[in-house]
């Protein structure tokens, strides 16, 4: 039987594991992290940027994932039959599978919106050689469309961003999951949170876009603000990088993991009892 969410209860369970949890594992989450932004400043001095992004990516999933699987035990309120180091290689291994599941069908869904922008470009007469494709310059190319063109390309933009969305709603508790089971959880939790997409993407709407205002205002700024006093050094460029990529790390976590573990609480087949996760 297919289970239902109920949205004021996974905000009330949100609430709950924020406020028991957060403190908990904040003295850690800021520890990691600032081993993190340490190491990610130093990558991008040694490497070129492309590079540096890729490292930087596996190194922090890797750094991570140890807060990650502390978190969801310690939210869980029970006892794994696998041991702490056990479970975050676990969850390692499954948030790498899951990013490059989203790389996949990323490039998969730019492969098509190039593809359809050539097919409707040389359909309304326009030479499809003329579209700079690799530069992706595809919202200038969309110009020459005309409007039916413009606003079918449009839909079709609008269909692949709402199709990965889906898709990541109906994952949204691989981490928990797999930390909860001892053991890589990622298609398996699939079947758990069908006829449930809707109300989580609400839910995750609603609880992400503070977060998000944040993080593009740290992003817009890179610290400046915060750090203009301090002289300029490298000790300056590390700092304004753990203000605009740190603390949009540590908030993205704790709000994340969170939100996961609230779903994971109303929708998994032996969901832990909720008192005694929470004493």
């Amino acid at each position: 039987m297919t289970r239902k969410i109920e949205l004021g209860h996974l905000f009330r369970d949100m609430c709950s594991v924020l406020r028991l949890r957060a403190l908990n594992i904040l003295p850690v989450l800021v520890a990691t992290v600032l081993v993190i932004t340490a190491a990610e400043f130093g990558l991008a001095v040694a490497f070129e940027q492309s590079n540096a992004t890729l490292i930087s990516i596996f190194t922090t999933v890797l750094m991570m994932a140890p807060a990650g699987a502390l978190f969801y035990r310690r939210g869980l309120g029970v006892e794994t039959t696998a041991s702490w180091m056990s479970t975050s290689w676990s969850l390692a291994l499954a948030q790498l599978l899951v990013y490059l599941l989203f790389v996949i069908l990323s490039v998969f869904a730019l492969m098509l919106l190039v593809l359809l922008t050539g097919i409707i470009a040389a359909a309304g007469g326009f030479d499809p050689a003329a579209i700079e494709f690799e530069a992706l310059e595809l919202g200038e190319s969309a110009a020459s469309l005309g409007a039916a063109g413009r606003l079918l390309l449009s839909a079709i933009v609008i269909v692949c961003i709402c199709a990965l969305v889906w898709v990541a709603t109906r994952l949204v508790m691989f981490g928990v999951a797999t930390v909860a089971e001892g053991r890589v959880m990622v298609f398996r939790t699939w079947a758990w949170t069908k006829g449930n997409a809707l109300k989580i993407a609400i839910f995750y709407l609603v609880v992400f876009t503070p977060i998000l205002s944040v993080l593009i205002g740290l992003h817009l700024c890179n610290g400046q603000l915060i750090t203009r006093p301090i002289a300029s050094s490298s000790f300056e460029a590390w700092f304004n990088h753990f203000i605009s990529t740190g603390l949009g790390i540590i908030m993205t976590f704790l709000i994340g993991h969170t939100a996961s573990l609230a779903v994971y609480r109303q929708l998994a087949p032996e969901t832990p009892n909720s008192d005694d996760a929470l004493t």
